[in-house]
Parts: C-alpha cells; structure tokens; sequence
C-alpha cells in the first residue's frame, strides 16, 4: 500500500519553507505600500472642502460643503450617514458616529469620523479604502461619509526577460484574481501570490499594486518566471518483493503542463526480476483554485521466482482503472484542506501451473477477482512556524455493480467497505537549520469485512518497518507507526546539506477479519539509514533495520538482512 505520507515527506523542503515566501515577495510588499502613498496624496484624498459664511443657505436646515468652505465654521450635525461600506456593521458604524450626534462639528472634526472608518479598514488589511467627505448640501443636519472601497481594476501580466512561454497567461491571471474581491484585502492577494509562488509551474513571481483610473481602482502588475515543467525520474533499489525479485529499477515521466493549461500527463515503468508495473495518467484544472479531474490506470504482472516455489509457475497480474474529481475547499499558504471522489475498477487474477487459483479461499478455477470501489477522501494540511501537520481520511466501499465479482461462500469478494486513517507531524528541531528534523508517522486500517488482495493492509519493507521483507505481513486491518530523525552531518560550501543521517523506530500490526492472523502478528524494527547527495537531482541512500522480532524468513537476500538502498536521479 503506497500512503499519501511519502510524497509529503518528498515535498518536505517546499512545504515547510512555504511560510517563509512573504520574504521573497518583500518588491510587492514594497509596491503595494508605495501604491498606497500614491493614493493617500493624490487620488483617495478627501476633497479638500472648506467652508465660509458665504456658503450658508439662509434657511437654517440648509448648509453647503464647497472646496471654498472654510474648515472652522460650526456644522449642526443631527445624523451622519455612512455608505458604500460592504464590511462595517450597523453596531460598529454608531459606535463612530454616536458621540458627535447633536453636536456642531467644524469640517476637519467631520474628517476626523471619516477617518476612524478609513483606520478599521486599514486595520483589516483593505489597505486601498477610505472613507471621505464629499462635497454636499448638508439638509436638517445629516452629514454624508462616502466609504470608497478599493477594488482591483485588472491584472497585469508580463514574464520576466520577455521570454515566451508555455502557460497560458490565463492560468496565471485567473488565480491571482481570486483575491480580487471588492473591497481588496492585501491579506488575501498576498496569499493568493504566495500560493502561486509554490505552484511547480512558477519559479518566482513579482507583483506590484499600483493605482488605477479612479481613487477607488488598482491595477496589479506581475511579472513571473516559468519554471520547467517536464521532469524524468530514473531510479534502481532494493524495494521489490521477494517472490518476484526485490531489484528493481524503473523511470517517471511527468509534464506539468501538456496543453498549457496546467494539466498533468504522467507515466512510469517499474521492472524487477519477473514483474512488470505500467502506471498513466492524467489530470486536467477545473478552475483556478485547485479543482481537477483525472483519469489514470495501473497495470501490473508477475511470476514468482522465489526458489521454493519457482517450480509451480505461479504468475499474478492486476488492473486498476480510475477516475476523480478532487477540489481544495480551503485554501490557504498555512492550511488546505480538500475532498476528493474516486471511482475505480479493479481487476486481479492469479493461476498456479496455468490453472486460476484463488489464493485467499484455496479454490482452484476461481483465480480473478473484480471490484468497483468508490472512495470519498479527506486531505488536511496545516503549516506552522515549528513544522507541518497531514492527515487524510479515506473511506472505501466495493460496490455490487458492473459485474462486481460475489461470492456466497464467505471468501472475500467485490463487496467490502473499510477505512484508512493516516497522520503525519514533520517537526522542526532547530530555529536555524531547515534540515534538522524529526516525523511521527500513523497509518491505521480498520474493516469488519475480508478484503481482496489489492486492498489489504501491509507492513513491512523499506517504506513501512525496515528490518523486514517488503510486505512481509498483510491483513484486513492494521496500524503501523514510526518516528526518524533528519540529521544533516555534512555541507557543501554552499551551506546545503550532502549528507544527513536518519535514526528511526518502527512498528506495526495486521490482523484477519474472521481468518487466521499471521505469526508474528506485530513487528518492531530499529535503524539507521544514510543519504549522499553530491548535486540537486541526484541522491543516493541506503537504511540498515534490525528487527526486534523474530520473523523466521529463510532467505539470504538484503531485505532478510535489513539492508535497503536506492538511487535517485532527477532529471
């Protein structure tokens, strides 16, 4: 079972920096603040009415607010009213203007109220609103505060050096625009930006608010770099199961943006001794902020080498077709949170001498096995100064549908439901040093069902406890948890760390629902495991396990030693 917690660990690096990027947009920061010190001179200045005894109407129910008025004339104010604001309530506008009812109020003190509102708006961060005083006929006392609300006009695009591009200008404006809202909060586009800052489409990005054609408008100016979008994995390890060669080698392909729309097409290829793994894929944007749809299918086939059983030509092979639809429903640079729905087919089958054989119920002639499995799954994220949380609930449900294999004696079938559990915390242990770390790990599966082979849960191996042989128990339920540390021992003279040393505790248990448990149920595994990486997109690392129970493996090979080792390379 491949848990979502080891892509996280892979993205470590740019998850945990991601609160740093406000650092990195310090230039739109600065441009925003001098947008601002454009507007408060020129164009969101408050008219600048005076008032003189000349503009009084003899009626005394009727004054005149002219840019002539003089500022010290007295104002019988009786009411004030404040409009076009979408973010004051009615509680916190009396709360300004109660004190200065039935009063007079020269027109400076009037600005004064108009600039109580404009500091509530600063104060939440709309930092292109204010409140003015218009020129007016002031009637039976009432006074009009005007709100000018700022809003962002358009955005303006432009890549860095001139340099054309595949991505669609599109992609870019349409996410950035999301914090386009009226009235514009610097909050929100400052997350917006520091999100598309972290897309693996975008190498960096700079923007620049400044003013528009009205006091009330703004136009941002970006200006970003693509960053490559197709990448090449090759790698060789020791990772592979026991009964079809545990060498294995293979590549993956991923463009980022096929179409230049941001959609994903992907693929890969795994070989070991006598097992071959296909996976495809692809994934297309809904809408800007994160929704996608896709497509994908692994294809899988092996015979079993494994000596002792070598002679009874035992071959397997599986088929996994899916669809999903997945969409962020909270996004942020400190939290995500999204839901996803899959729909997947999933087809086994396996034969002994050329004849199907149902390992789990023994039965010979009932080799494959069809299911139609719908997920609903639950992904959390959550960045703090200290380190990151990920959790992600899955819940899975085999369906009588679409020829769905049943069977009525029992044995596991196309009919199940379970749930998967998975917490991860990646904590930093030093202030100063990014690469010193420490992760706690949970993977938790629980069912009242017997589940077919391609759902069952697993421990053991290079990815769940080292020690172990790669799948060295499975089960219909189980839970499995370890903690590593992350010590860089040596730098290059750049200051990034080539070397770093990773101590771990292990441990993990399966059990059967309504079958025999295997022996031993629960596994402990303690170790040390190493990593050299002389350059950015090369990396070598081999982990060294002892099992603390005995599993009885009568094999000689490295996984039997608790010796695992995998090579790298990003291209």
């Amino acid at each position: 079972m491949v848990w979502f917690t080891n892509k996280f660990l892979a993205d470590l690096p740019k998850i945990l920096v991601r609160p740093q990027l406000l650092l990195t947009l310090t230039p739109f920061i600065c441009g925003i603040c001098g947008a601002i010190a454009s507007f408060d001179q020129a164009s969101l200045a408050a008219p600048t009415t005076q008032l003189n005894s000349s503009t009084i109407n003899p009626a005394p129910s009727l004054v005149k607010l002219k840019q002539t008025s003089s500022a010290e004339v007295l104002i019988p104010v009786k009411q004030i009213l404040v409009v076009g604001s979408s973010i004051l309530t009615k509680a916190e506008i009396d709360s300004i203007i109660s004190p200065h009812l039935q009063k007079s109020l020269t027109l400076n003190q009037l600005r004064e109220v108009a600039d109580q509102i404009t500091k509530i708006y600063q104060s939440r961060n709309y930092i292109t609103s204010r409140a003015i005083i218009e020129a007016q006929e002031i009637k039976d006392g009432v006074v009009t505060i005007k709100v000018l609300e700022g809003s962002l006009a358009k955005v303006e695009l432009k890549r860095a050096g001139d340099v054309e591009g595949r991505l669609n200008d599109d992609y870019v404006i349409s996410r950035a625009s999301l914090a386009a809202q009226t009235p514009l909060n610097f909050t929100r586009l400052e997350e917006e930006l520091q999100l598309l800052r972290s897309n693996p489409l975008i190498s960096d990005i700079r923007a620049n608010l400044t003013s528009g054609d009205a006091p009330d408008k703004s136009i941002l100016q970006i200006t970003f770099t693509e960053a490559k979008s197709f990448n090449t994995r090759l790698f060789a390890d020791n990772y592979g199961s026991v009964s079809s060669g545990i060498y294995r080698g293979g590549i993956n392909l991923q463009e980022g943006n096929l179409t230049g729309i941001g959609d994903i097409a992907f693929g890969s290829y795994v070989r070991s001794e006598s097992s071959n793994n296909y996976a495809f894929g692809y994934q297309y944007p809904l809408n800007p902020t994160g929704g996608t749809l896709s497509i994908s299918a692994a294809i899988a086939d092996s015979r079993v080498t494994q000596r002792e059983f070598a002679s009874l030509n035992i071959t397997t092979a599986s088929q996994v077709y899916e669809i999903g639809y997945r969409q962020p429903v909270v996004r942020s640079p400190r939290e995500e949170l999204t839901l996803s729905a899959n729909f997947a087919f999933e087809n086994s089958d396996s034969s002994v001498g050329g004849q199907p054989f149902n390992f789990q119920n023994q039965a010979v002639g009932d080799g494959q096995s069809q299911a139609r499995v719908l997920r609903l799954i639950q992904d959390y994220v959550n960045r703090d100064v200290a380190g990151a949380w990920a959790f992600r609930s899955t819940f899975s449900a085999g369906l009588n549908m679409l020829g769905a294999t049943i069977r009525n004696d029992g044995s596991p079938d196309g009919r199940f439901f379970y749930w998967t559990g998975q917490a991860l915390r990646v904590q930093r242990l030093s202030s100063e040093d990014l690469d010193t770390l420490v992760s706690f790990r949970v993977n938790l599966q629980l069912t009242g069902d017997r589940l077919l082979s391609l759902n069952r849960f697993s421990v053991g191996g290079p990815q769940s406890i080292r020690g172990y042989r790669q799948n060295q128990n499975t089960g219909d339920a189980g839970i499995q948890g370890s903690v590593e540390f992350q010590l860089p021992v040596l730098r290059n003279e750049d200051g990034l760390a080539i070397v770093k040393l990773f101590p771990f505790l292990e441990a993990g248990s399966v059990w059967n629902t309504r079958a025999t448990n295997p022996t031993p149920q629960t596994l402990f595994g303690v170790g040390l495991g190493a990593q050299y990486q002389p350059y950015k997109n090369l990396s070598f690392r081999i982990d060294f396990g002892i099992p603390l129970v005995n599993a009885n493996n009568p094999g000689s090979n490295l996984q039997d030693s608790g010796i695992y080792f995998t090579v790298n390379g990003n291209f």
